[in-house]
């Protein structure tokens, strides 16, 4: 069962976090929103958004401009913040969520909007975020929100409950209400086990 994902920035940080988990906990993720900040990594991603088979906007352009993406099941996420509010986990919908305001997709911005979901999930009371619900999510990626684009075919990282799944082109998020299903690799994620490989 899905309890949370996020895409562009927060999984990159999730990422990069890693190396630093064994000595630093916590603030591991500091260091590494720290590091992207420095390298200039905090550029939106452009997606083209399908939800239930219509497509999903941003208010000022036909596809969505965002460096935080989450699709989630339920309202908390790492670190106990509430990124959607809105979220139920036994409704049998998923629940998108990302950053519209273009004013706030850079370190500062992110570093507010996140600050106030720790805070209960307040962003929900201005224009920072907005949010969907449906049963079928695509998202298409097209590139980044600058002059400096990834080569086509490029995997895009996506975090699912804190692990890394890498995609090329596009991701797609559907409920099965009435089951759960998992697709794996099971040569590799059993790979130590001696008595799966006979």
């Amino acid at each position: 069962m899905l309890v949370n994902s996020c895409l562009s920035m927060p999984a990159t940080i999730a990422h990069e976090a890693i190396p630093f988990k064994s000595c630093c906990g916590k603030m591991s993720y500091t260091i590494a929103t720290l590091k992207e900040a420095l390298k200039c990594n905090f550029i939106p991603d452009l997606y083209d958004v399908e939800l239930d088979g219509e497509k999903v906007t941003s208010l000022t352009r036909d596809n969505l401009n965002s460096i935080l993406f989450f699709c989630t099941n339920g309202k908390y996420t790492g670190g106990g913040m509430i990124v959607n509010p809105f979220s139920c986990m036994n409704d049998g919908l998923l629940d998108f969520s990302w950053i519209e305001d273009e004013g706030t997709m850079g370190l500062l911005g992110i570093a507010g909007a996140l600050d106030k979901a720790k805070k209960g999930g307040i962003h929900t009371f201005d224009s920072t975020f907005r949010f969907k619900r449906g049963m079928s999510l695509k998202l298409n990626f097209l590139g980044k929100n600058a002059t400096r684009q990834p080569p086509a075919g490029t995997e895009m990282l996506l975090v699912v409950d804190g692990e890394e799944m890498w995609f090329k082109n596009f991701c797609k998020y559907d409920v099965f209400p009435a089951s759960v299903e998992y697709l794996f690799d099971a040569k590799s994620y059993f790979a130590d086990f001696k008595s799966m490989t006979k």
